[in-house]
């Protein structure tokens, strides 16, 4: 079953399911409900599978000298140059605000869904490989945004961690809430008087 549990893993659920559990059973001689139990058992194993991007951007900040149409305009000759041929890493050591990213050329990494603000999500989103944005604002700044990438990432790991340390922080949670309430309840003075 580990054998057929894998190989559905590897072409069952890429090529649609049914491939994988026709392929399955003629390789392991086992029955199609046997290739079923196995895809069961590895759709029950929670697995989360995400698509990332990998984007970089240039990051230009309004302040007292620099309104936003001024720097909408600058962004716009920046995306000119881009595409006349100049290197976007380099454009963005020269000109982005963003002091962690521009050093690597604004280079943001894999991208979570979720990991940036919306807007930027958004047009990042829409974006297809290679392609920069027009120039978008957000509570950060005005954005170029360029989509290096995508790719599917199985998450499962990850999101099994923070189920754990969920689960460990709200155990923890109850049983500090239970050690609060003995301690009330042990210092607690009740009097009681009977009338007569």
């Amino acid at each position: 079953i580990a054998r057929a549990a894998a190989h559905v893993a590897t072409d069952g659920l890429t090529n649609g399911g049914l491939v994988g559990i026709g392929l399955l059973s003629q390789e392991t001689g086992g029955s199609h409900q046997e290739a079923r139990r196995a895809e069961a058992a590895l759709a029950g194993s929670g697995r989360h599978v995400i698509q990332q991007t990998h984007a970089r951007h240039i990051l230009l900040r309004s302040s007292e000298l620099l309104g936003d149409k001024e720097i909408r305009n600058r962004l716009r000759k920046i995306k000119a140059r881009i595409e006349g041929g100049e290197d976007f890493a380099a454009l963005a050591r020269a000109h982005s605000d963003d002091s962690s990213n521009a050093i690597k050329g604004g280079d943001l990494g894999w991208l979570n869904p979720g990991a940036t603000v919306p807007q930027f999500e958004r047009t990042m989103d829409r974006l297809a490989e290679g392609e920069v944005s027009e120039p978008i604002k957000t509570q950060f700044g005005w954005h170029l945004i360029q989509v290096m990438g995508r790719r599917n990432h199985d998450d499962t790991e990850q999101v099994r961690r923070t189920e754990a340390a969920e689960k460990i922080r709200q155990r923890k949670l109850d049983e500090e809430m239970q050690n609060w309430m003995r301690q009330i309840r042990d210092e607690a003075y009740v009097e009681y008087r009977l009338d007569e």
